[in-house]
C-alpha cells in the first residue's frame, strides 16, 4: 500500500527523444527493480516539486498531495517536514546511493568496477538536472504509510526543486 508516487518506469519515448529527468528516472527504475524481492519493492525516483515560492512551501505542496488507497491526502502540518541542509552534498549523495543500491539486505551484488560506473552514471545525471543546487536531506513522521524504510533529499535551484527518494515497501 504505498504511496501515490508516480512511477519512473511508466512507457517512455525512445532515449534520444527522453529528458534528462526521464533518462535519470529510467535509471533508478532500473537499480529499484534490481534491489526488488520476494516480498518487498523498491522505489528510487527523482520528482519535479511543485512551483512554489519557497523549498518549505514546495515541500509541503508535494506531502500533501500524498495519498494511499486507504488514506486521503493529509495536509503539510501532519508530516512534521524537516530539512537539514548539506554542504559536502556530492560525496554524501553519493554515499547514500551506494547504499540504497548496493548496500541493502537484498542488493544485487555486482563487480566493484560495475558498481563504480554505475554511481557515476547516477551522479553525472543527476547533476546534468539539478546543478548547483542546494542539498537538502529531509525528514517527515508520516500521518500515513509511506514506506517501510526511506531516505529523501531536496534540491533547490531558486524556481526549480527536486525531491530525490530512495525506499521500500513489502
Amino acid at each position: 500500500m504505498a504511496c501515490n508516487r508516480r512511477k519512473a518506469h511508466r512507457l517512455l519515448p525512445p532515449s534520444y527523444m527522453m529528458s534528462g529527468l526521464d533518462a535519470l528516472n529510467v535509471l533508478l527504475a532500473e537499480i529499484a527493480t534490481a534491489n526488488d524481492g520476494a516480498n518487498h519493492g523498491s522505489d528510487y525516483v527523482l520528482d519535479t516539486l511543485p512551483t512554489a515560492g519557497s523549498l518549505k512551501l514546495a515541500l509541503d505542496a508535494y506531502f500533501a498531495a500524498m495519498r494511499t488507497s486507504l488514506s486521503p491526502p493529509q495536509p503539510a502540518e501532519q508530516w512534521n517536514i524537516r530539512v537539514t541542509e548539506w554542504t559536502d552534498a556530492q560525496a554524501r549523495l553519493r554515499a547514500a546511493a551506494q547504499h540504497w543500491f548496493y548496500e541493502q539486505e537484498f542488493s544485487p551484488i555486482v563487480h566493484e568496477k560495475t558498481a563504480e560506473q554505475t554511481l557515476t552514471a547516477f551522479m553525472t545525471r543527476l547533476e546534468s538536472i539539478v546543478g548547483e543546487s542546494r542539498v537538502f536531506e529531509v525528514n517527515v513522521d508520516p500521518p500515513m504509510w509511506y514506506e517501510c524504510a526511506w531516505q529523501d533529499f531536496a534540491f533547490d535551484r531558486g524556481a526549480n526543486r527536486w525531491l530525490l527518494h530512495f525506499g521500500f515497501s513489502d
